[in-house]
């Protein structure tokens, strides 16, 4: 078994074993939340990964027994996503890399377990298939951060489930954050 790493914090791990690559999200303090630094590793991986020819199947997973992912580490939000230039310039990231693992040579398996929420989702539905525990819970809060999910990602989440269901999931979320009105008399 061979083990590649990713940035300067080693936050996304390639395990190789034979025809099987396992790219792993590391970063067990934080939950494995999605910076920068593991979306550009993510990209570069994948775009790697699908160059070559004895892989035959890869895996998606978090460190461990620990989550795949909370979503985005909000703590970066106001180095990186503070105003509309650089929003626009984190989502070109955030797109590339879930097109990098979409579009994949390598029929791709999530590993899920416990959190999967947010762009730890997101990269969960651009998978071809997904193997979660019996602990995993699933959602995109980002209405709560002032956000919204873009075309790729409600486009994905379309195909995997449904109109009606990725609607009704929508609305669910938008619905939770305002309070119910009051009854009159």
């Amino acid at each position: 078994m061979t083990t590649t790493n990713a940035g300067e914090e080693d936050s996304v791990v390639v395990e190789r074993d034979g025809p099987v690559a396992t790219v792993i999200l590391s970063r067990p303090d934080k939950l494995n939340a999605l910076n920068r630094e593991m979306w550009t590793g993510l990209n570069e991986m994948f775009s790697k990964l699908n160059l070559v020819d004895s892989i035959r199947c890869l895996f998606l997973r978090g460190t461990d027994d620990n989550a795949m992912g909370p979503g985005a580490d909000i703590s970066e939000f106001e180095s990186y996503r503070k105003n509309s230039e650089q929003g626009v310039e984190y989502g070109a990231l955030m797109h590339g890399t879930l097109a990098a693992i979409r579009k994949s040579r390598h029929p791709v398996v999530a590993i899920i377990k416990e959190l999967c929420v947010g762009g730890a989702m997101e990269l969960s539905l651009m998978c071809d298939i997904r193997i979660c525990g019996e602990s995993s819970r699933f959602g995109v809060p980002t209405n709560q951060l002032g956000l919204v999910m873009a075309y790729p990602e409600t486009a994905a989440l379309i195909d995997l489930v449904g109109t009606s269901v990725a609607w009704k999931s929508c609305m669910k979320q938008a619905y939770s954050m305002h309070p119910k009105p009051r009854k009159k008399g």
